[in-house]
C-alpha cells in the first residue's frame, strides 16, 4: 500500500496574484501540450479499455489532498490515468498534482473560467440581474438576461454557470481533443470531484459493475459508485436500496 505524503515541504510557489492574462497564456501552453506525467514509470501502456478517472477540480486544497490520499491508497491505482481538469489555476495545487507519483497523471485547464474572464462571461458584468430581483423589475431595469430567470425565479450566478460550463467542457475535452484517449474506445470514464474520497478497492468494484451491465444491463451507459440522496442515512441504507 502506497504511503502518500500530504506534507510535501518542497513545494515552491509562482504568485501570479490576479495577472489573468498569463494565466490564461499558461493553462492554454498546458492545454496545448498535454503532458502525461510519470509516463515514463511505466513499460506497459495504457489499453483500449483503460479506467481513465477525471476529478473536477476549484480552489479546495484540503479536500484535494485528503482526495489525493485516498486514491493512493487503492488496488490498482497504476493501471490508470488520472485527469485533473481545473477551473482555477493555482500554483499550490498544480504543485501537490505534480508530486503524485503512484499513477499516470494529466492536467487540463478550462479556458473560461471566472479567473481568466471575472468581467465578461462566466465572470460577473455589471449589467448583470441580481440573482433575487423580481422580473418586473429586472425588465424595467433592463439588465441582462432579464427576461430569462430561472424556473425558481433566480438569474444567473456566474459560479454555478461555470461549474455547469466547466463539466460539459470537460467531457468534450476528453473525448474529442485529447490524444491519449483518442483511440481508448472501451475506456471507462470516472467523473470525481475534489471534496470526494474513495475506498481502496473502488477500481474493483467499477470492474465488477462494468462486467454486470454488459451482462444484465446492456443499454445501461452510466454506473455510480455512490448517492447523494438526502433520502439514504446510515440508518435506513439497507431498506432504500
Amino acid at each position: 500500500m502506497t504511503q502518500w505524503n500530504l506534507n510535501n515541504k518542497n513545494l515552491q510557489f509562482m504568485d501570479l496574484k490576479n495577472d489573468s492574462k498569463s494565466i490564461q497564456r499558461l493553462i492554454e501552453k498546458i492545454n496545448d501540450e498535454q503532458t502525461i506525467l510519470n509516463d515514463e514509470r511505466y513499460d506497459e501502456p495504457l489499453q483500449n479499455d483503460s479506467i481513465v478517472i477525471v476529478i473536477q477540480v476549484h480552489k479546495r486544497m484540503t479536500y484535494l489532498m485528503h482526495l489525493i490520499e485516498s486514491l493512493s491508497n487503492a488496488r490498482d491505482i497504476s493501471k490508470t490515468l488520472l485527469i485533473f481538469s481545473h477551473d482555477y489555476y493555482d500554483e499550490e495545487i498544480n504543485e501537490l498534482v505534480q508530486s503524485i507519483d503512484f499513477c499516470r497523471v494529466m492536467q487540463i485547464f478550462y479556458p473560461y473560467s471566472i479567473q481568466t474572464h471575472p468581467n465578461d462571461f462566466p465572470g460577473d458584468n455589471e449589467h448583470d440581474c441580481r440573482r433575487d430581483i423580481k422580473k418586473s423589475d429586472a425588465i424595467r431595469l433592463k439588465c441582462n438576461n432579464a427576461l430569462f430567470s430561472d424556473k425558481f425565479g433566480h438569474y444567473r450566478e456566474s459560479k454555478f454557470t461555470q461549474m455547469k460550463h466547466h463539466y460539459w467542457w470537460k467531457l468534450n475535452r476528453i473525448f474529442d481533443e485529447l490524444i491519449v484517449t483518442r483511440n481508448m474506445k472501451d475506456m471507462l470514464l470516472l467523473l470525481l470531484e475534489e471534496d470526494y474520497m474513495i475506498a481502496p478497492d473502488f477500481l474493483h468494484v467499477l470492474n465488477l459493475l462494468k462486467s454486470l451491465s454488459k451482462n444484465k444491463c446492456s443499454y445501461c451507459n452510466m454506473l455510480a459508485l455512490g448517492t447523494y440522496s438526502e433520502g439514504i442515512s446510515g440508518e435506513n441504507y439497507f431498506k432504500v436500496c
